[in-house]
């Protein structure tokens, strides 16, 4: 009977060490704010931070090593972020920090690509397609800083 307890106990710590290879943070301030992450794979890191209302994000990461981060706000409303990652190391950072309606999709295939959105501005629009390896993009959008020239 001894045995049996010790080898249960041993197996759980087995299955409790193999779940936390995978991390994922959501931290929501605001109201009625959505998050989902799903996770396969290993060592994968997501970060999820909504300081605003009706804020949406959605990571979905499959193989191995991948990290991602959405943050949202800091007073926005009705911003969306979408990040899917399948195959090994790719990394998506999203930072929205306008007031309303911004957009982001993130849609990366295969190993090791890189995506950076950038959004300051209201009803921002962004999408990244990468297929293949060692991609990156880097998109920068901030409407408050165009001016009208007389």
């Amino acid at each position: 009977m001894k045995k049996v307890f010790f080898c249960a106990v041993a197996l759980m710590m087995g299955i409790v060490s193999f779940a936390q290879d995978n991390g994922s943070t959501v931290t929501q301030t605001g109201n009625d704010n959505e998050a989902f992450v799903t996770q396969a794979g290993e060592l994968h890191s997501s970060t999820i931070s909504q300081t605003g209302n009706d804020d949406y994000a959605w990571v979905r990461q499959e193989d191995d090593n991948n990290t991602s981060s959405i943050t949202q706000g800091p007073n926005g409303f009705l911003n969306e972020a979408y990040v899917t990652q399948l195959g090994s190391g790719q990394m998506s950072t999203i930072t929205q920090s306008s007031s309303a309606w911004t957009y982001s999709y993130v849609e990366q295939y295969g190993n090791d690509n890189t995506s950076t959105i950038t959004q300051g501005g209201d009803d921002d629009d962004a999408t990244v397609y990468q297929n293949g390896a060692n991609h990156e993009s880097e998109i920068f959008q901030d409407s408050s800083t165009l001016t009208n020239a007389d």
